[in-house]
């Protein structure tokens, strides 16, 4: 008779993190979220920060620290600036939106 190993009761958690970053009128939106399998989803930490260039001097605009997983800035202005995600810094977008 052999002995099951150690871990054999324990599952892979895999984990997903969706996340977009939007204009609209007057604001940024970022949102993130995660999906576990097994575990189910919800709303994930996002931060929206804010550069002129969109290479450096990134600068945080807008945080959700996971309670709702939507973080929002408000603009006025219509000068051009670079938007992202910190934690997905691949979504970025350019809008106008100072």
């Amino acid at each position: 008779m052999t002995a099951p190993p150690a871990d054999a009761g324990v599952q892979a958690r895999a984990c997903l993190f969706p996340s977009t970053i939007s204009h609209f009128p007057g604001k940024i939106m970022g949102s993130r979220s995660i999906i576990c399998n097994p575990g189910g989803e919800g709303p994930a930490p996002v931060t929206v920060q804010r550069s002129l260039n969109g290479t450096t001097g990134w600068v945080t605009v807008a945080h959700d620290d996971g309670n709702e997983g939507v973080a929002t800035y408000f603009c006025t202005g219509t000068g051009k600036r670079f938007y992202r995600l910190k934690e997905a810094t691949n979504k970025k977008i350019e809008a106008p939106c100072s």
